[in-house]
């Protein structure tokens, strides 16, 4: 297993150490990120700056993912996820790559309507199915949690409002929650417990640590 340092883009707020000398440099995280996205755009900004991002592999911490926002698979983690992946896209990578991103977000607004002709036995009739299955989506898309919390992270990237969510994603996630028993840790390892207490916004720096 390897013990020396080595070059990596960005280290996770939940494990990061640095010298005073860099958040003089280049200041303090983005509060506009609020949750998610924070360190690694702050890791970029200091690499920009002429400082190395190091890691040590053999180095252990523990880290209990996901409590700030109950589940990783939560609404709530969706809407930081959607909204600060486009801003920090728009603060780190190139215009095309940035708008690569945003065609991908708004692509998942609207479902496909897909012709299946072998499935049938007219055109007509294809057509047919196919419209009611675009409809049929597009109707689960406007009531399912995740997708809500999808679509309000590109209109909020889009009408410039930063910071923590609106109280409609929290009260969301709470519905959302009710409806799961358990809900699976990312590495599938194990069945979490949803929590329930997420009416209470988390403060900024329980995900990463602010410099």
């Amino acid at each position: 297993m390897q013990s020396e340092k080595t070059s990596t883009e960005y280290v996770c707020g939940a494990a990061l150490f640095f010298r005073a000398e860099v958040a003089r440099r280049i200041g303090l995280l983005d509060e506009r990120f609020f949750l998610v996205y924070e360190d690694s755009d702050w890791c970029f900004r200091a690499r920009r700056a002429g400082f190395e991002c190091l890691m040590v592999p053999t180095a252990r911490v523990w880290h209990k993912i996901g409590t700030s926002f109950g589940s990783e698979a939560s609404p709530l983690r969706g809407y930081f996820s959607t909204r600060n992946k486009l801003l920090w896209a728009e603060k780190n990578l190139s215009r095309r790559e940035w708008r690569e991103i945003l065609r991908a977000a708004l692509r998942r607004f609207y479902p496909r309507l897909v012709v299946d002709r072998s499935a049938a036995s007219s055109l007509p009739k294809a057509l047919l199915w196919a419209i009611r299955g675009f409809v049929r989506e597009w109707r689960r898309r406007l009531s399912d949690p995740l997708e809500v919390a999808h679509r309000r992270g590109v209109l909020n990237y889009l009408l410039r409002r930063f910071g923590d969510c609106p109280a409609q994603i929290r009260t969301l996630t709470q519905i959302w929650a009710s409806t799961q028993s358990f809900a699976a840790d990312p590495g599938g390892a194990r069945p979490q417990r949803v929590r329930e207490d997420l009416t209470t916004p988390p403060r900024p720096d329980r995900e990463s640590a602010s410099p």
